[in-house]
């Protein structure tokens, strides 16, 4: 029988059973597969030491009695006689209860344990092998980490293959999730395999192999990871990764061994005899190494984004080249959803959903039609222009910047020096006619708002303006010099 059939028949911890095998009071075959194969005789075996343990008999006692060495009878007698010469003991305790009892005393540095006696305590690991359920902390940040590390490989790929805005996913939060717990199935059984601890553990000096040292195969850490995450993490979902986190950190103070640990699985941790973490030479460099990769991962996503932002383009480009810049741009804007619209080659729009409007382009603003002229089959001139006449106008801010950023090849986010004065020196929205040199292009805004008044971006008729004929006007244009 396997070693999880031993635990369940005798109701021993793994590490016992493994204890005492080391100390040979059993002896299990090993199957082709390398594995323990535990007989009948084993399991009466361990059922006996169990029962004796209960009355307290050391291990070597229990092994003379197995040898023949020393009869049962003997044994049982010595036990009998100390337990006795303890009853004394015990009944002076119960006396000095009864008398705090009767005398209401307050207890208050001290937790009452009446109700231990009602039952026997669970049967906690031999020393040798108990160091798996003295870290459940350890092992969830680690784990924790290693899926952090997962989510930036993630992450990297949205922004840096597919050029996604990372911060702005929406309903697609559960999906990158998913993503990263994937990548962790793949990687940590890799990790196991090849060095039996991932980056989580190694920073937190774990380690977990067979109890031989060797490594596990990467079909059985794939199922480990997966029992794992299934059991452990429950698939990161917000309420059921809490409830499957709780019930492993009590498994480990109930010396029980989880649900996903694999056959002949041994940890090890970088204490010896009950050592403290903290008390192993560079254990708070290694707890500030671990705050330091999450610093990391940020500093790493933050130019990730940026390269994201980058329009594909840059130099002189094509009408296809231009409107690619551009769209990328608004679809960038406008995440998660993208942009309700395209521009297309010849500069007019291509509805996508016509049921959405832009969000960020502020209420009542529409895109504006372009006009492209092109030279040698590259883009030399984009313009474009509104009027109004009758209610209201919106100043195209974010079309403006679009076009300009597209144009240059330049992201929106941290622009260069030159974009930084001009970009805000036509948000500015100044009547007339203007015109700046920038990167080989001549920019030229022209506006005319007589008889407008102006709230933010919008323009009104002035309902108290003495102008005959209320008029607004607006003129882009960008040409290469």
């Amino acid at each position: 029988m396997t070693i999880r059939e031993i635990e369940a028949r005798t109701g021993l911890p793994r590490a016992n059973v493994r204890y005492y095998e080391s100390e040979g009071l059993i002896r299990p075959t090993r199957g082709e597969n390398g594995y323990r194969n535990y007989s009948e005789e084993d399991c009466q075996t361990l059922l006996k030491i169990k029962l004796l343990r209960q009355l307290d008999c050391s291990l070597e006692d229990i092994r003379a009695v197995q040898l023949g060495e020393l009869p049962l009878e003997d044994l049982l007698a010595r036990q009998l006689a100390g337990l006795r010469a303890r009853q004394s003991e015990l009944e002076q305790a119960r006396l000095l209860c009864e008398q705090l009892q009767a005398d209401r005393a307050e207890w208050d540095t001290i937790q009452p344990e009446r109700y231990l006696s009602w039952s026997l305590p669970p049967v906690r690991p031999e020393v040798a092998d108990s160091v798996r359920f003295r870290i459940p902390w350890r092992r969830y940040l680690a784990r924790s980490l290693d899926l952090t590390l997962c989510g930036l490989l993630w992450n990297l790929f949205l922004a840096l293959a597919l050029r996604e805005n990372i911060l702005q996913r929406g309903g697609l939060d559960l999906l990158d999730s998913f993503a990263a717990l994937g990548l962790m199935l793949l990687l940590e059984p890799l990790f196991l395999h090849k060095f039996g601890a991932t980056p989580g553990k190694a920073l937190l000096f774990l380690r977990l192999t067979r109890s031989d040292g060797s490594y596990f195969s990467y079909a059985e850490g794939f199922h480990r990871t997966l029992r794992v995450i299934l059991m452990g993490m429950g698939l990161s979902l917000p309420l059921l990764s809490f409830v499957t986190g709780v019930l492993g950190y009590y498994r480990c103070r109930q010396w029980k061994e989880q649900p996903w640990a694999l056959e002949d699985e041994a940890w090890s941790d970088g204490t010896k005899d009950g050592q403290e973490f903290r008390d192993i030479p560079g254990a708070m460099v290694r707890v500030a190494c671990y705050a330091g990769v999450h610093l990391l991962v940020i500093l790493l996503l933050l130019p990730a984004l940026l390269f994201a932002a980058s329009p594909p383009h840059q130099g002189m480009m094509t009408t296809a080249q231009f409107t690619e810049n551009f769209n990328h741009l608004l679809d960038f804007a406008e995440a998660p959803d993208g942009a309700p619209m395209h521009l297309a080659e010849d500069g007019t729009w291509r509805y996508l959903d016509p049921e959405r409007t832009f969000s960020s382009w502020g209420r009542g603003e529409s895109p504006v039609p372009f006009q492209l002229q092109t030279r040698d089959g590259l883009v030399s001139a984009v313009s474009f222009s509104l009027s109004d006449t009758e209610s209201y106008a919106v100043y195209p801010t974010q079309q403006i910047t679009h076009t300009i950023s597209a144009l240059l090849g330049q992201r929106e986010y941290l622009p260069s020096s030159q974009c930084r004065q001009l970009l805000p020196a036509i948000r500015a929205q100044v009547e007339g006619t203007r015109s700046w040199e920038v990167d080989g292009w001549t920019v030229t805004v022209t506006l005319d708002a007589t008889g407008y008044y102006r709230y933010l971006d919008s323009y009104f008729i002035d309902p108290d303006s003495d102008v005959a004929r209320p008029r607004f006007f607006f003129a882009f244009r960008m040409e290469r010099t």
